[in-house]
């Protein structure tokens, strides 16, 4: 059920509608779970069994864990807990293609090795990246004694499942959204307000933006066998850039203004990204969850930055790699994450040097050329995110660098390209103009009308698409 779905609209109103009902709290919740968990089965319903098991068993862990003092007991529970999460992950997610590399690499090494099943069809749950973390950050916080077992087992189940930020994130904490199911939630008439408008924007994102104007464009230069010219190859690219964040922010933004409406606040995902100065500066910015997530339960516990410099650079590497691998079990997502890793391995080198203290860096010129290296950086990374092949993410990358392909026929129109560069521009112009508040922050410094004349706008270029109702699947759906 997409959010970008007539379906999805009479069950959000339904929902809505229950919840606003004079209920006892505890019912409220229960409706809400019983909601979240319908959401999940009308995907594949067989699959809501893994979403209980996980929360089963995680909050049990971390209630036994709470009674009990002795540290061997505390680390098989967390063992039990981690273990269980990354083998259902691991299973789902890597088993399939870690069979194929593995039957490779015998056969590299000339050994005649067969499965017996050649070809698994394994289905990924939609949102087991997702939910899988949200529960692994709740069973570590309890084992560090950073926050007490939470005592209602549907609290917890209505954190692990709920529908809003349930299949692609941001991925929440439980002591973001724990504490929130103490007392009865009802929406505010701000908090309603700002909800619908969010949910608008991020609507307008997805339908207009992502699928609508980039997404034509990066289907045709990345078809598969079509040999780009170096034009396409960038436009295309660029499309992508505008299509991934235009996708997956207006997913996030749905969900945040879907809670809101609801009575919940959960983080914001995304912070004005197009305008990023470096990479350290970008993961900042770009799903806020997943990178703060990655920091406080990998790099920090490697030792992040107090250690010697050869060492973070290490701890840097290994948890961008392991991002990378989050995405995806192929080799073109482990070269994305190696390549964001790489770049913040220089970004972490250069910062004693004479050329980081340069005072250029801090005029407006220099600040431009910071922000134009980071973008074409990022675009070489984003070719091995939305290649089919490695091979096609080989022959993209050095046609965009000048060279490989030499193709002079171009299949981009002036009109894909208008609808590419126009909107790109203008939210990378947005996102510098606003790079230094929040989106509320900064539409409370507006008139009451413009923001209401924009939400109008945006409201309207929605209903004009053609094939509304029939969007694309959110991309970070895959993961």
């Amino acid at each position: 059920m997409l959010f970008n779905s007539f379906a999805f609209l009479f069950f959000f109103v339904l929902v809505l509608a229950l919840h606003l009902l004079p209920l006892p709290w505890w019912l409220r919740k229960f409706n809400l779970l019983v909601a979240s968990y319908l959401f999940y089965m009308a995907w594949n319903p067989p699959f809501v069994g893994l979403l209980i098991v996980s929360t089963l068993i995680d909050w049990f862990a971390a209630r036994a864990m709470g009674r009990s003092e002795n540290p061997l007991t505390r680390k098989l529970l967390l063992l039990v807990s981690v273990s269980t999460n990354l083998g259902i992950l691991g299973f789902f997610k890597y088993a399939e293609s870690s069979l194929l590399y593995f039957t490779e690499l015998m056969q590299w090494l000339g050994v005649d090795y067969q499965p017996r099943y050649s070809e698994w069809d394994i289905v990924l749950p939609l949102g087991i990246s997702f939910y899988t973390f949200q529960t692994l950050s709740y069973t570590i916080d309890v084992y560090r004694r950073k926050m007490e077992p939470w005592r209602s087992v549907l609290d917890f189940a209505l954190f692990v499942s709920f529908f809003p930020q349930l299949i692609a994130g941001p991925i929440v904490r439980a002591g973001q959204f724990l504490p929130q199911c103490t007392e009865p939630k009802r929406p505010s008439g701000d908090q309603f307000g700002w909800g619908l408008s969010l949910i608008v924007l991020g609507m307008f994102l997805k339908i207009v933006l992502a699928d609508s104007l980039f997404a034509p464009v990066v289907n045709t230069v990345y078809k598969a066998g079509l040999q780009p010219s170096m034009f396409d190859a960038w436009i295309g690219t660029l499309a992508f850039v505008g299509q991934l964040y235009s996708d997956f922010s207006g997913y996030s933004t749905c969900a945040v203004g879907l809670a809101l409406c609801l009575g919940f606040v959960i983080p914001a995902n995304f912070r004005f990204p197009m305008a990023s100065i470096g990479f350290s500066d970008f993961w900042r910015r770009w799903h806020i969850s997943l990178s703060t997530w990655l920091h406080d339960y990998i790099f920090q516990p490697l030792g992040g930055y107090f250690v010697p410099r050869w060492r973070a650079a290490s701890n840097l590497m290994v948890t961008m790699v392991l991002c990378g691998l989050w995405h995806g079990p192929t080799v073109n997502f482990l070269i994305f994450g190696a390549l964001h890793g790489a770049y913040m391995v220089s970004e972490m080198a250069l910062r004693g040097t004479r050329l980081y203290r340069m005072k250029i860096w801090r005029t407006i010129a220099g600040k431009i050329f910071l922000w134009a290296f980071t973008l074409v950086s990022l675009s070489f990374t984003l070719v091995f995110f939305r290649a089919q092949t490695l091979k096609q993410a080989v022959t993209i990358c050095s046609t965009l660098a000048g060279f490989g392909a030499r193709a002079t026929l171009s299949y981009i129109s002036d009109v894909d390209l208008l609808f590419v560069l126009v909107p790109l521009e203008l939210i990378i112009i947005s996102h510098a103009l606003l790079r230094n508040y929040t989106l509320e922050e900064s539409v409370r410094r507006w008139p009451w009308w413009v923001w209401s004349v924009l939400t109008a706008l945006m409201l309207y270029a929605i209903v004009r698409v053609p094939g509304t109702a029939d969007s694309e699947e959110f991309i970070y759906f895959q993961f």
